[in-house]
């Protein structure tokens, strides 16, 4: 027999009550069922990481993060998911910070830019352009947060660039207490648990060991652009690659190296890239006409 509407609305609710389940309780008309809405599951972007996290919290404010912070035993932040190990996964609350992901502010007497905790290279990027201003590096993929990458040391392949996490001057974190702990580049050490934050150094590259990053601020550059010579069937002897490979990053904006897996050892493909103004960084302009024995294949 068929319970009116209203019945089964409250039948949804007494039984969600019963079961003292923090859940949205769905009722199916058709197989007259009550379904509990379940975790999706969720992998790395290499696919070889399946989280096993009970719970995803998705906060719109810093009130919200602190709250999820301080009533749950183990918590981890959700990026881009580009990490290839279970570092990323929690035992119990996964965090993405999706709603807090807008940069905030652009100081032009500082060159320096802040961003929530879930900005992204892509969407921080398209803010800057129209301050005239960019980061000196980003990541390879425009994906990343920013967070995610500065916290895990992530790095480029230029001589003259330092680690994205060099571009970092302050930040805030929300700590397992659910206390913000403030650190900037011209703040004194402060103590911390049982040792010390030495000043911003110390968690800049912390792997989400100080707590969850809810904002940063970073250095920017006067805006630049940058020249891309791709390089293909490249004779880079694989016995002499480091000197060669030091002796090419010291006069380019940053080069990548890949190959085809076909030869151990044996790389096929150069990226170059050139910054064309000069005005930071600066370094040799223009393809070259041969690099290990192989033309330009293109450039942009």
């Amino acid at each position: 027999m068929s319970l009116p509407q209203k019945s089964r609305q409250v039948a949804c609710l007494f039984v969600a009550s019963l079961l003292v389940l923090r859940v949205a309780c769905e009722f199916d008309s058709e197989s007259k069922l009550f379904k509990v809405p379940e975790l999706p599951t969720l992998h790395n972007w290499a696919g070889n990481v399946v989280f096993q996290a009970k719970g995803l919290r998705t906060p719109h404010h810093i009130s919200e993060l602190v709250d999820i912070v301080k009533s749950n035993d183990y918590v981890r932040v959700m990026g881009a998911r580009h990490s290839f190990n279970e570092i990323g996964d929690s035992q119990e609350v996964l965090v993405a910070l999706d709603h807090m992901s807008e940069p905030i502010s652009f100081n032009k007497q500082t060159k320096s830019v802040t961003i929530q905790g879930g900005t992204t290279y892509q969407h921080l990027a398209e803010y800057l352009i129209p301050h005239g201003h960019a980061l000196d590096n980003v990541a390879s993929l425009m994906d990343f947060t920013v967070a995610g990458a500065v916290s895990t040391g992530t790095h480029g392949s230029g001589a003259q660039l330092g680690v994205l996490a060099t571009q970092l001057i302050g930040m805030q974190l929300v700590q397992a207490d659910g206390q913000m702990l403030s650190l900037h580049a011209h703040h004194k050490a402060k103590p911390y648990m049982a040792g010390y934050v030495d000043s911003l150094n110390a968690a800049a590259v912390g792997l989400g060991a100080f707590g969850v990053i809810a904002t940063m601020e970073l250095k920017v550059v006067p805006t630049f652009q940058v020249e891309l010579c791709i390089y293909a069937d490249v004779k880079l002897p694989a016995d002499n690659l480091q000197w060669e490979f030091l002796s090419l990053a010291e006069h380019v904006y940053s080069v990548s190296l890949f190959t085809d897996y076909k030869q151990a050892g044996a790389f096929t493909h150069v990226f170059v890239r050139h910054n064309l103004n000069g005005t930071h960084h600066p370094t040799t302009k223009g393809c070259a006409a041969d690099l290990f024995g192989s033309p330009p294949l293109t450039h942009s």
